[in-house]
C-alpha cells in the first residue's frame, strides 16, 4: 500500500516540480534585474527545446545584457535558422 501511495505521489506531483520556466518567470527574474538567473531558465528552456527559434531568441536577449555578445550572436543564429521569417 505505500509503495503504491508513493508511485502515485511521484506521479502526480513531477510534472509540477521538472515544468519548464515559462516566459513570464524569465520575465519576472528580468523585471528584478536578477539575469543570471534569468539565463539559468533559458538555458534549461534551450535544452529542453532546442527546435524553439522564440527560446533561443529570449537566451540571445538575455546574453546580450549580460554583454555575452558573441554567445547572444550565436543564440540569435539559431533562432533566425529556425524561423527564417
Amino acid at each position: 500500500m505505500k509503495r503504491w501511495l508513493a508511485g502515485t505521489l511521484l506521479v502526480v506531483v513531477a510534472p509540477f516540480v521538472w515544468a519548464l520556466p515559462t516566459v513570464a518567470d524569465v520575465d519576472a527574474e528580468v523585471q528584478k534585474g536578477h539575469y543570471a538567473q534569468a539565463e539559468s531558465m533559458m538555458q534549461v528552456v534551450v535544452a529542453a527545446k532546442p527546435q524553439s527559434a522564440r527560446a533561443h531568441y529570449v537566451l540571445a536577449e538575455i546574453l546580450a545584457h549580460n554583454g555575452r555578445f558573441s554567445a547572444a550572436a550565436a543564440e540569435e543564429a539559431r533562432a533566425r535558422h529556425l524561423d527564417p521569417r
